[in-house]
């Protein structure tokens, strides 16, 4: 016979939008939430909507007392939503029925961090979000639910978080539906398992000189809102650039020169072709604007 959501006891580990997200449908759909764990109290998307007795603000997840506290509540399932840290094997035992993970990216190609940029960056036409029944490997679990994304030519990381986190709470339900009837999903194949790094701001350097306006372009897609942007650097400075598109007339000449034509632009000389720069600032200075006597170094 089949429980009742009530009687579903679940304790979820969170960060921003996703995690709101993924909460709210939760409590729409009547699961017991027994406790919300996050890193800090900035992780919350709007932590006016949980009380202190609901939240545990930890530093390390796999913390003995931490283990020892959530070990006293009866737990059917873990849900992890933009949660940065990787639970072991002695609190991934917790949980009676298991660890439910959500993945943005496709599986078994894009596991480790930062999947969603990652898919924006290597000009994949879709980009695939998951959920995993977790194990004792990073992303290795068996895949409950998968679901693909048409990444359009307008598509940054801003729009497709939205998209994704539009569609991980419904997801969310179903996997949970799945193992209370157990349906344990689909084993992973290593076959073309790869595994990418967490990117961070050193990650978003533009270099002109490597790559031509195509890669450009998807990079500074690929760190938009609510990341810092990519950026470049003239005179020392570094330039964020928020919002470009490729150059519709040919030009040429030496990556990372900074081009005005008739006073529109400015175009920046990538290795193949040009971008046309729509939103850019420098890091503090804000006033400083990019002229034609300016080089990306």
């Amino acid at each position: 016979m089949n429980r009742k959501n009530n009687e579903i006891n679940i304790v979820l580990f969170i960060s921003g939008q996703r995690g709101q997200s993924v909460f709210s449908k939760l409590i729409e759909k009547k699961f017991n939430i027994l406790k919300i764990v996050v890193e800090k109290r900035d992780d919350l998307y709007q932590p006016e909507l949980f009380s202190e007795s609901e939240l545990a603000i930890i530093n390390k997840v796999n913390d003995k007392l931490f283990i020892n506290e959530i070990k006293n509540l009866n737990i059917d399932y873990f849900i992890l939503s933009g949660f940065k840290q990787i639970l072991k094997k002695e609190l991934l035992s917790v949980p009676s029925k298991g660890t439910i993970n959500l993945h943005a990216g496709k599986l078994p190609e894009y596991r480790g961090g930062s999947p969603l940029n990652w898919q924006i960056i290597n000009g994949e036409d879709y980009a695939y979000i998951s959920t995993i029944l977790t194990d004792e490997g990073i992303d290795t679990g068996n895949i409950l639910n998968e679901k693909k994304i048409k990444i359009l030519e307008n598509d940054d990381i801003g729009s497709l978080h939205s998209k994704a986190n539009k569609l991980f709470p419904d997801m969310t339900v179903e996997s949970i539906n799945m193992l209370e009837n157990d349906n344990f999903g689909t084993k992973q194949s290593n076959k073309n398992a790869t595994y990418w790094h967490q990117r961070n701001d050193d990650d978003g350097y533009i270099n002109f000189e490597k790559y031509n306006d195509e890669e450009i372009l998807r990079l500074i897609k690929s760190l938009t809102h609510p990341y810092p942007c990519a950026w470049g650097i003239v005179m020392g400075k570094k330039v964020r650039i928020s919002k470009a598109e490729k150059s519709r007339i040919n030009i040429n000449g030496t990556p990372g020169k900074v081009l005005y034509l008739n006073n529109n632009g400015p175009y920046i000389v990538c290795r193949d072709g040009a971008i046309k720069i729509l939103k850019y600032n420098f890091e503090n200075d804000k006033d400083r604007v990019l002229t034609k006597k300016d080089y990306f170094s």
